[in-house]
């Protein structure tokens, strides 16, 4: 019989696990936890026979450092573990004073009630608005709030002389009197001039036919082209103009020149290609130069020029030799008479 044979086998009861090497541990060396008895029969040992021998006994929780009291899982280190202290009295603590400043703040004095009144008052009469005196404010408030304060003191009225009787003349005035003075030194302090506001200045919409720089200056290379005798590039760069721009009077007269030469142009192109239909390469010749004159831009005056003067070239070089002159006989003269 072994030695493995004779140990105790036993199981953490927290992670469900035999110690591996160590089946005689009274503590599991994964989790720490106490170990009990593998369960094999009734009373929790397990079954012995002749060739299974009781076990040892297993130590009692005395010999171990630090158990548990309740009975529960063991930790080795347990005493090394810091308390924790609990944190819901912290909670509570801030919880009640959030709630009472809320409380302070929202729920205003008596005389804080009392002078609302009175701050609304002098703001509305700072700003120029009118402001309607609250329901419940006492009259003497509403006196108050709408007198407008004196900017300056009101100097004291000069005593009258007296009268017959020895009585002043303003203690004999009657009360009408009195309140019409009080009303007038009331109206007396100027209201407070309205700021003017300027008036935004009106955008001038610009004219819907304005010539800009940029047009100007493509009028103006259209006439240096008409100059240089480019009826082709006149035309391109006409096009780039407005519709609206065009129709103007600087820019109609450009248009009819134009027009002008390229009709002339378009002649002279028209008799070049009836020459070339009847094969008169000088005709031909002659009409093209003159297109090219007019247009020196033009493509097709080129290449009917070229084509007339190889064919005056050709014709020239295969035309046959006139044939040589021969020698005309003398006439022989006259006979004399008396031969």
């Amino acid at each position: 019989m072994s030695h493995a044979d004779t140990l105790e086998r036993r199981i953490c009861p927290v992670c469900k696990r035999f110690p591996a090497g160590y089946a005689d541990s009274d503590v599991c060396l994964i989790c720490g936890a106490d170990t009990v008895p593998v369960p094999g029969t009734a009373d929790g040992q397990q079954n012995t026979d002749a060739m299974h021998p009781e076990t040892r006994a297993s130590r009692g929780r005395a010999d171990r450092s630090n158990p548990d009291p309740a009975g529960g899982v063991f930790f080795p280190f347990e005493s090394h573990r810091p308390v924790r202290k609990p944190v819901w009295p912290y909670v509570l603590a801030v919880l009640g004073a959030a709630l009472f400043v809320t409380v302070y703040f929202r729920h205003e004095s008596p005389q804080q009630q009392s002078l609302q009144p009175e701050i609304e008052s002098q703001r509305g009469y700072d700003s120029g608005a009118v402001v309607a005196p609250p329901a419940g404010a006492a009259p003497d408030a509403v006196a108050a709030a709408s007198t407008p304060p004196q900017m300056a003191p009101v100097p004291a009225p000069t005593p009258a002389p007296g009268n017959a009787n020895g009585e002043s003349t303003a203690d004999s005035a009657s009360p009408e009197a009195a309140g019409t003075v009080s009303s007038a030194l009331t109206d007396a302090a100027p209201p407070r001039p309205a700021v003017p506001v300027p008036a935004p200045k009106a955008e001038i919409p610009p004219a819907k036919n304005a010539v800009t720089a940029s047009e100007l200056n493509i009028l103006n290379s259209v006439r240096y082209a008409l100059k240089q005798g480019d009826l082709t590039d006149a035309r391109e760069r006409f096009g780039r103009l407005r519709q609206g721009v065009q129709a103007r009077p600087e820019a109609r007269q450009v248009s009819d020149e134009l027009i002008r030469r390229e009709r002339e142009r378009d002649a002279a192109l028209q008799r070049a290609r009836y020459c070339e239909t009847g094969k008169d390469w000088s005709c031909m010749a002659q009409n093209a130069a003159h297109a090219k004159d007019l247009d020196s831009g033009s493509a097709q005056s080129q290449v009917m020029l070229s084509m007339a003067t190889s064919q005056l070239r050709w014709a020239k070089s295969t035309r046959p030799a006139p044939p040589p002159r021969s020698a005309v006989p003398t006439p022989a003269g006259p006979v004399a008479a008396g031969q």
